[in-house]
């Protein structure tokens, strides 16, 4: 008798946040910032004015930023070919877009109010492009 097997996601949310930063800093120290011109990351008309000039809130689409997570991820571990030490020379580190969108998207479906500021931060990254 076989059985599903369901991880509790929200447990995991903290890490996956973290996790994002990591490959968002990482990929852009090594490749530069990203445009984050990406059909999954929907600005809207409501801007609100910041310290520094005017913000624009953006949406994000999970169906497509998940898939764009995925892929990038394969497509990292199959360029590199497992070893950690070839990804300083893989191409197209910087295409993370993705994952900060889905993770995001994880935070915000969660409840969790504790993780909102952490969400706020993924989504401002998502907004400098």
């Amino acid at each position: 008798m076989s059985r599903l097997v369901r991880f509790p996601t929200s447990a995991y949310q903290p890490v996956l946040v973290l996790i994002s930063v990591i490959i968002w800093a990482y990929s852009t120290v090594l490749d530069g910032p990203d445009s984050l011109q990406a059909p999954y990351i929907i600005p809207t008309a409501h801007t609100h004015t910041l310290e520094h000039g005017q913000s624009s809130e953006i949406v994000i689409e999970p169906s497509l930023a998940r898939r764009a997570a995925q892929s990038y991820l394969s497509e990292m571990l199959g360029k590199c070919g497992g070893e950690v030490f070839a990804l300083p020379d893989v191409q197209g580190k910087n295409a993370c877009a993705g994952v900060l969108a889905y993770t995001a998207h994880l935070v915000g479906i969660g409840g969790r109010g504790v993780l909102e500021e952490a969400r706020r931060v993924l989504l401002g990254l998502l907004g400098e492009g």
